[in-house]
């Protein structure tokens, strides 16, 4: 029987849903047997497998790259990027604290606007500028830190007013 290309592809189509169960249950049925095929051929061609892993990275950095900051705000926060530039837009494209402006966590590729949350609960606060966030993380997160750092401020500008 000669080689049919068009029949093969209108065959497989026409019976997809019965090939893919057949696949399903032999996968699990050799699941042993695959895994160790699949570690000997790795095992066996790891330089190869590498070079071209390595290769279709470079090719497309930027779009895995992309992916895993989407994922990584989804898994640490929850979020998603349009949450972000939702609260990116409430907060007026500016840090709450010093009020300067922030660059859209979405498309900035350095860490100019960082994702303030509370280490406790995991809740998301807010976005601050990257000063503002080492601020805070210098105080610890603690209101109690801030207010005996307001209460120097006050008192060192105080003292430097009546030396003037």
């Amino acid at each position: 029987m000669a080689y049919n290309k068009a029949y093969q592809k209108a065959y497989r189509k026409a019976h997809r849903k019965e090939a893919l169960a057949y696949q399903k249950e032999y996968r699990k049925a050799h699941k042993k047997e695959n895994s160790k095929r699949s570690k000997a051929y790795y095992e066996a061609n790891k330089k190869a497998i590498r070079a071209k892993q390595k290769k279709a990275y470079h090719a497309n950095r930027e779009k895995i790259n992309s992916r895993r900051k989407v994922l990584n705000f989804l898994n640490k926060y929850g979020m998603t990027f349009q949450d972000l530039e939702h609260l990116w837009q409430r907060q007026k494209k500016r840090c709450p604290i010093c009020k300067r402006c922030i660059p859209n966590p979405c498309r900035q590729r350095s860490s100019k606007t960082h994702v303030d949350h509370c280490h406790k609960t995991g809740k998301v606060r807010g976005l601050l500028c990257c000063s503002c966030n080492l601020g805070l993380g210098s105080l610890q997160h603690s209101v109690s830190n801030h207010k005996r750092a307001i209460k120097y401020l006050q008192k060192a500008n105080h003292v430097s007013k009546r030396s003037s």
